[in-house]
């Protein structure tokens, strides 16, 4: 585009109904269009050498997330900026600013927007031949590319900033109005990311909306829900009663001491050993059905799926049968109490108190210990 005007001189000045508006050749304007971009590099780091990328509808996409390309698939206009503030750039670019918002002297405005939206029409990058040291790099797999990997640096978009800067401000200001329901919407709190070195406008002229930050609450940690989603996907826990376990393991060794290291196999020996025994395994239950309390609890927050009977269960599809028994009865088939008992029987065998002492049984006795313990299950 040429300039068909003569050059004024910069120090004229026209008054327009905001402020005093300073006239500048049509040509710097064109300069400054000309290299005007949605992303820049010193929105990384002010101190890189400047460069930028233009996007234009081509690039639209219509996904659900915000970005310069989303935006542009939803029919929404994201400004420019300029790479490089130097000189007149800045006030040139709010004069061009002030253009495209109707608020230019009338022989000048539609020229400057005529100007700017045809640039906005032609895709451009600058500056990125080789990428500045000062910028952050992230390596991404990628099997086609040398070495494997494919170097990345993110780079901001302010003009998408300043659309949401300008919509948090709708909104709590509709809030605030009362023409949004305070119950239904709150405020969206904001808060500054003070970045850009002493003079932030060498980042760019919107670079106040893209240190505006919205500030979000993180989830935090529900140790209830935590515990209620392990049991979940795991399945009960046997937790065995340690003090019973400890008397049982007490007993135990006092038998064999005074037996020349045997367990006895008379029928008193066996019913005491029985007794015990059973009481750890109806310890383990009750503690079963405490942990199905928690699951109750926090049954709106868990996934589900069928037991055999088509009924909901508590529990993931991955674990075992048998432990899904433990708290479900549609799981208990036939052999249920004697797998049950099995696994029982192999916990206590692998107790270790805290010296690190087993009860000091063999595998030998896991068949008769979960004999024993599937007559309380059955």
């Amino acid at each position: 585009m040429s300039d068909p005007r003569p050059t004024p001189d910069p120090s004229e000045a026209t008054e327009t109904a905001d402020e005093t508006w300073k006239v500048f050749p049509l040509s710097a304007y064109l300069g400054l269009i000309k290299d005007m971009a949605h992303f820049s590099v010193k929105s990384v780091n002010s101190n890189a050498e400047a460069g930028g990328i233009r996007l234009t509808s081509t690039a639209a996409l219509q996904r659900p997330y915000l970005a310069v390309r989303t935006l542009l698939g939803a029919g929404q206009t994201v400004e420019l900026d300029y790479l490089k503030n130097a000189g007149t750039t800045a006030t040139l670019t709010k004069q061009l600013r002030a253009a495209m918002a109707g608020k230019a002297p009338p022989e000048e405005g539609p020229t400057l927007c005529a100007a700017y939206m045809q640039a906005r029409d032609k895709p451009m990058q600058t500056g990125l031949d080789q990428v500045s040291p000062r910028l952050r790099q992230i390596l991404l797999p990628r099997p086609d590319a040398p070495n494997g990997y494919l170097a990345v640096t993110p780079l901001s978009a302010a003009g998408t900033a300043s659309l949401t800067s300008q919509w948090v401000r709708d909104h709590n200001a509709a809030r605030k109005a009362g023409t949004k329901d305070k119950a239904t919407h709150r405020r969206i709190r904001t808060a500054t990311l003070g970045f850009g070195g002493s003079n932030p406008q060498n980042v760019g002229s919107l670079i106040r909306d893209l240190q505006t930050l919205i500030v979000a609450e993180g989830p935090t940690e529900s140790p209830g829900l935590r515990a209620a989603l392990a049991l979940h996907y795991k399945g009960p826990e046997l937790r065995l009663p340690l003090q019973v376990v400890a008397a049982y393991a007490d007993w135990r060794a006092e038998v064999t001491a005074a037996h020349a290291g045997q367990m006895p196999t008379d029928l008193p020996h066996r019913d005491a050993e029985r007794e015990k025994v059973q009481a750890i395994a109806q310890a383990v239950m009750a503690s079963v059905e405490k942990q199905c309390l928690l699951l109750i609890r926090h049954r709106d927050r868990l996934p589900s799926c069928e037991q055999p009977d088509g009924e909901p269960s508590r529990f993931a599809r991955e674990v075992p049968a048998w432990r899904k028994g433990l708290l479900e009865p549609g799981w208990r088939n036939s052999d249920w109490a004697r797998e049950t008992g099995k696994h029982l029987a192999t916990a206590l065998l692998h107790h270790r108190n805290a010296k690190g002492e087993s009860i000091g049984m063999g595998d030998e006795t896991r068949v008769h210990l979960g004999r024993m313990i599937e007559e309380v299950l059955s």
